[in-house]
């Protein structure tokens, strides 16, 4: 039987949240994956495919491309195949197969590998983009970041990347974004507002606890306070101000925990920074404890659709640091502190005030705690009201 809802998802994206809240609802529900590994046999796997299932799911409802995925990522190493040139051939390789299966009354697929779901389903189905960033916006973006820095600019796609990313845009009915900042870039960039769905990203975990934190009444070098930042490595996530920043402060009671792969220049400029401690990359399902260590969390990004990392320390109660180019979590003041620009000298403000004022931490974490999060629940009703009728739009 044709289900009311068919979800091409490259990746363990957000934990499979779209097909977790549609099933949570009741909606008929199939996902068509890359990879799935469901069952005892996972003991087996390296952790990175391990993690590619979710008790939520019953493999039942899932169609996934294993073997021939498997024997791509073999062949593509076995080639040489990295960076641009192995995401356009896999997103490409994927769409081809995902377009073989039947699809749903409303396929939903995420973008850049959505074209050749979306091409075959125009006219049956409705179709609805998850567009998981901002763009070619981010892309010019983060090349200015590099020039200001003095940076080489890092590798771009193939003009068909962008090309095939306007097709998508203009075959969907509905693009749901996940913050304002993703939908303000989109439409700079001439994508119909009237298409746009803000829908932010949902998490829970019944693994997650937010245990209460005493209130500090100062830090020392002895006692000091643990910032932590997990997410990759890279300029456009603010880490080349975060160094400075923490530079500025290598004499005040300040200790930074780095989780995350990426440049490794940047990697080693901060390893040899005394006061920054560099986990390098780690598993999705080994971050507890770093959320656990930490007394508050960074995110000073120059560009993000909405940085679920957000979400997931506000479920240990940490406060967050993070700018206004990303989801929308903080209220400042009340459960963390936004920064008013991404420099070296907004993070160091932005510390020091914590540092003066310790008690405002407590009360921060205290509010992020019983900061009602979107639930799963709450997303498949939002993405079930996305797609009625008045929303969709040629």
């Amino acid at each position: 039987m044709r289900p009311a809802w068919s979800v091409f998802q490259l990746g363990a994206r957000e934990h499979y949240a779209i097909p977790r809240a549609l099933l949570a609802r009741g909606v008929s529900t199939r996902l068509v994956t890359d990879l799935w590994f469901q069952g005892a046999g996972r003991r087996f796997l390296p952790r990175s495919l391990g993690d590619r299932s979710h008790p939520e799911i019953s493999s039942r409802t899932v169609r996934s491309f294993n073997g021939p995925m498997l024997a791509f990522e073999a062949m593509s190493r076995w080639q040489g195949i990295r960076g641009w040139p192995l995401i356009e051939a896999r997103n490409k390789r994927f769409g081809r197969l995902a377009s073989t299966i039947d699809m749903g009354e409303i396929v939903f697929s995420y973008s850049y590998a959505a074209l050749d779901v979306f091409e075959k389903a125009r006219g049956s189905s409705r179709l609805v983009l998850g567009q998981i960033d901002p763009g070619p916006f981010e892309q010019d973006l983060v090349e200015q970041i590099h020039d200001r820095h003095g940076l080489a600019r890092p590798p771009r796609p193939s003009p068909e990347y962008w090309e095939r990313w306007n097709v998508e845009h203009e075959l969907a009915d509905v693009i749901v974004v996940n913050s304002e900042w993703s939908r303000t870039a989109l439409v700079q960039r001439g994508v119909s507002s009237d298409k746009i769905a803000v829908i932010p990203l949902a998490f829970e975990s019944k693994t997650l606890t937010s245990p209460p934190r005493d209130a500090p009444t100062r830090f020392t070098q002895a006692s000091p306070l643990q910032i932590l930042f997990l997410g990759q490595v890279i300029a456009r996530k603010g880490v080349i101000e975060l160094l400075q920043a923490a530079r500025s402060l290598r004499n005040e009671p300040v200790k930074w925990l780095v989780v995350g792969g990426g440049d490794s220049t940047l990697l080693e400029q901060m390893a040899a920074e005394p006061s920054i401690d560099v986990v390098g990359p780690v598993a999705r399902s080994t971050t507890e404890q770093f959320y656990r260590r930490s007394d508050v969390f960074i995110l000073p990004t120059h560009s993000d659709g909405f940085a679920l990392t957000q979400l997931e320390a506000a479920a240990f109660g940490l406060p967050l640091i993070v700018s206004r180019h990303c989801g929308d979590v903080v209220v400042d003041g009340v459960n963390g502190l936004t920064l008013g620009e991404v420099s070296p000298e907004a993070i160091v403000q932005t510390v020091k005030r914590i540092l003066d004022q310790p008690a405002l931490l407590y009360e921060m974490g205290e509010q992020m705690r019983n900061r009602r999060q979107l639930r799963i629940a709450d997303l498949g009703e939002r993405l079930t009201s996305s797609v009625s009728p008045q929303r969709v739009t040629r």
